[in-house]
């Protein structure tokens, strides 16, 4: 695939997270008292202002901004435009009474990322992706989700990508002439651009809703935390990772919790 292709397609939702659209997003969080949590391109600060970074923006029913989390390793191709970010950021942040995180896409399928989601001990992981998330469709990202609900005893909500050709065309006219012209190699359907769907899973890694692909919808479930407790009666190689200040884990060189060994790695 093209550079310029790329360069084009990751500029439609470049923002930074100090700007003007995380601001009217902040603002309507505020104003409706909905926490938000949401997948960005995002551009770094100062000497990092030329990076954009495939990130998760975390803001609270205050409107304030109090995570943002940069995708640790860009994936493939990724490379090309979005920057390495920082594991230190995959932390729990509480939103509206829950202890919430994400990561993005393939970092979901990183040991150790999971190791470090579980020591966050969250009530609900979100975990946004280009892949799919359908089973019937042969969605990785379905398994890569239930690991990680059942190992950090957390529900999960994972979202796909999805643009809709007829939205392109309509405001972005030139970058629908040129994705249409080229034979790509990215997951196309007839209605959008990347597959769309997502998963909605229970502390046990059951699957609770569901949304199909190439269609819009809205994923509504209910975290019970006593439900995340009795989830912990399972076995699971992380099930003491769950357990807050049983051990201790650095990132970035700065303590994050507990009590054990040095270091993980």
């Amino acid at each position: 695939v093209p550079y310029r292709g790329l360069r084009a397609f990751a500029s439609l939702s470049m923002a930074r997270s100090d700007g003007k659209e995380v601001k009217k997003i902040e603002k309507a969080a505020k104003k409706n008292k909905v926490a938000v949590v949401l997948g960005a391109n995002i551009r770094g600060k100062n000497g990092n202002r030329y990076n954009v970074y495939n990130a998760i923006l975390f803001i609270n029913k205050h409107g304030k901004l109090v995570n943002v989390h940069y995708k640790t390793i860009a994936s493939h191709t990724e490379k090309q435009f979005w920057a390495s970010g920082n594991a230190g950021s995959i932390r729990s942040v509480k939103l509206q009474g829950l202890k919430v995180t994400g990561v993005s896409c393939w970092e979901a399928r990183n040991p150790l990322t999971v190791a470090q989601i579980a020591f966050q001990a969250p009530d609900l992981v979100f975990l946004p992706t280009q892949d799919w998330v359908n089973k019937n469709n042969n969605g990785p990202y379905m398994i890569d989700s239930q690991y990680i609900a059942r190992n950090s005893h957390s529900y999960v909500l994972a979202s796909s990508v999805m643009f809709n050709w007829k939205n392109i065309k309509k405001y972005h006219p030139k970058l629908y002439k040129y994705w249409k012209s080229k034979n790509v190699s990215l997951m196309v359907t007839k209605k959008s651009l990347f597959p769309g769907g997502g998963i909605a899973l229970s502390p046990y890694g059951d699957k609770i809703e569901e949304i199909q692909p190439s269609t819009i919808g809205m994923l509504q479930i209910e975290v019970d935390t006593n439900e995340i407790k009795r989830s912990l009666a399972l076995h699971s190689i992380t099930d003491s990772y769950r357990l807050e200040k049983d051990y201790t884990f650095y990132v970035d060189g700065k303590k994050i919790t507990g009590i054990g060994p040095r270091r993980i790695y």
